[in-house]
């Protein structure tokens, strides 16, 4: 995938579709785009986009409430979400590459609808006039260890000299 660099100088995404009216007539597992409101140029830096959200909505494992956000990307793949005055940091997450395969021409972001009650999850950020965009990476998580058939570990008793 080329690189993208964009500078998204935005003003308001207002997400209509997540407010509780529009989430009452989506069901859960729906994904769906919002055009984002302002103006994107092209140029030579990494994206850095003020988006205000009129509903709250969910980022990785953080939930973000109705407000002003500055999301910025600190790296090829990383972007973290600020306080407009970047003085408090809300979430930090990771991207993968993502393709969308229709409009184009706007800069858009994908949502998923969970269920009744719940913010939208947000799943990519597209910039305008590109089918390249970046796609929150699932967060890892720990696999839990087969136990059966085996014991636990013996404790550890730091306090003993370690022989040679």
């Amino acid at each position: 995938m080329k690189a993208i660099a964009i500078s998204l100088m935005l003003t308001t995404l207002l997400v209509g579709g997540v407010s509780t009216a529009g989430a009452a007539s989506k069901k859960s597992g729906d994904k769906y785009y919002v055009d984002v409101q302002g103006h994107l140029a092209s140029l030579t830096g990494p994206i850095s986009a003020t988006v205000t959200f009129s509903a709250p909505v969910q980022v990785g494992k953080v939930r973000l409430e109705p407000g002003t956000y500055l999301f910025s990307q600190v790296a090829t793949s990383t972007f973290r979400v600020t306080s407009e005055d970047r003085k408090k940091v809300f979430v930090t997450f990771t991207t993968i590459p993502a393709t969308r395969s229709r409009d184009e021409r706007r800069a858009q972001m994908r949502f998923e609808h969970v269920g009744a009650g719940e913010p939208a999850k947000l799943l990519a950020l597209y910039p305008e006039d590109s089918r390249d965009g970046y796609q929150i990476a699932a967060s890892k998580t720990s696999k839990p260890v087969a136990t059966s058939g085996t014991r636990p570990p013996k404790p550890v008793d730091d306090a003993k000299p370690v022989n040679p």
